[in-house]
């Protein structure tokens, strides 16, 4: 019975699979790893004098993956990060915009 048992910590395998094939099963995902508290932090620049279009599309697509992904945020996080982020309204950039509207 004992060499039966699967250790706990082992990653689970199918049988009659090689190790490099399970390699390539894996998908890669950009944000994998991504902490609420780090994109909060990032999301600062939205407040910055010169906003730069490109970091600001990172960030806001980072907090909407947090969002889809169920993470909730406290009521001073939400209305902190709603009203950073009311102020890309004013941006030229049409792309950032949109994230914008799909973040409100």
């Amino acid at each position: 019975m004992a060499s039966n048992a699967q250790d706990n910590n082992a990653p689970l395998r199918m049988e009659g699979k090689k190790e490099e094939e399970d390699e390539e099963d894996y998908e890669y995902s950009p944000f994998h790893g991504i902490e609420k508290g780090a994109v909060l932090q990032e999301a600062r620049i939205f407040h910055n004098p010169q906003i730069d279009a490109r970091k600001c599309q990172q960030v806001l697509t980072r907090l909407l993956y947090l969002s889809t992904q169920g993470e909730t945020f406290t009521k001073t996080e939400a209305t902190e990060v709603f009203f950073s982020i009311t102020k890309l309204f004013q941006n030229n950039d049409s792309n950032l915009r949109r994230l914008v509207y799909l973040m409100i």
